[in-house]
């Protein structure tokens, strides 16, 4: 069997960062700006054995709308201007506020990424996104997710989000098992040719690999002193908000624990 790459050129993109990257597709960063992602919730439909933040539908973290909709509307965090922002999750359309987020981004003149697993969203979600400004969409799925999400339901789902937004792209985790490659190639034929695909690798740092994280969320540990925050601000080239309101220098599963931490949002805004 051909590859993926062999068989489908241009539209397959194949990545070797183990976190998801919903600013990917979007135009390229000024040298000049921020990136900046945001993990909104830990709260999703799908409870998958490999997420590397334990979401589930039992998830209840979530960042402040109000700090958040503070940030996007200067468009700035200290002196840097944000360019680029990207929503995730946890399920980001179940986050109460997404498109006012968006709303106020596009406002500032900061483009706008989403990235979902689509599980439970209706075609009426994704057009109140696209309305608000959202400028691109990723749709993550794996073998894992099937078993909430059909195969027919999510190629469905997917060709619906090409017709409202402008840049869709399938973002496959896969072990590329030949159960994973198989997936991926009766999947991709059936989707609209204007929708790309990248694959990712699955992540080996999942709930397993994470029992640590709960001791996270309970400390207070940090890397950086306050006094260092707006050095940190001005070379960084991106910053991540976790659901949990931890700030982050990198979006990297592998360096998402509490001797990774830069500091809380607060210290960002107030």
């Amino acid at each position: 069997m051909k590859s993926l790459k062999e068989l489908w050129g241009d539209r397959v993109t194949i990545r070797t960062a183990s976190l998801p990257v919903p600013l990917a597709g979007l135009e390229d960063r000024r040298s000049d700006e921020l990136d900046l992602a945001l993990i909104l919730t830990n709260k999703c439909k799908a409870a998958c054995a490999h997420c590397y933040n334990f979401s589930g539908p039992k998830g209840t973290m979530e960042i402040s709308s109000a700090k958040l909709n503070s940030i996007l509307s200067s468009g700035r965090i200290m002196e840097r201007k944000i360019g680029r922002v990207g929503f995730s999750g946890g399920e980001p359309f179940s986050y109460y506020g997404l498109n006012q987020l968006v709303e106020t981004a596009k406002s500032s003149g900061i483009s706008v990424a989403c990235i979902t697993g689509g599980i439970g969203v209706v075609p009426s979600e994704i057009d109140e996104l696209a309305a608000s400004g959202c400028d691109k969409l990723t749709v993550s799925y794996d073998r894992f997710h099937s078993k909430f999400f059909c195969e027919d339901d999510f190629v469905s789902f997917v060709n619906t989000a090409a017709k409202y937004i402008n840049t869709v792209t399938v973002q496959f985790v896969t072990s590329t098992t030949d159960q994973d490659v198989n997936l991926m190639h009766r999947i991709l034929p059936r989707i609209e040719e204007k929708v790309r695909m990248t694959i990712l690798p699955l992540s080996h740092t999942g709930r397993a690999a994470h029992a640590k994280t709960k001791e996270n969320l309970q400390s207070d540990k940090v890397a950086m002193k306050l006094s260092d925050i707006p050095s940190f601000v001005r070379n960084a080239d991106q910053i991540v908000v976790n659901f949990d309101e931890w700030i982050f220098g990198v979006c990297d599963v592998a360096k998402f624990g509490s001797e990774n931490r830069i500091c809380r949002l607060d210290d960002l805004i107030f």
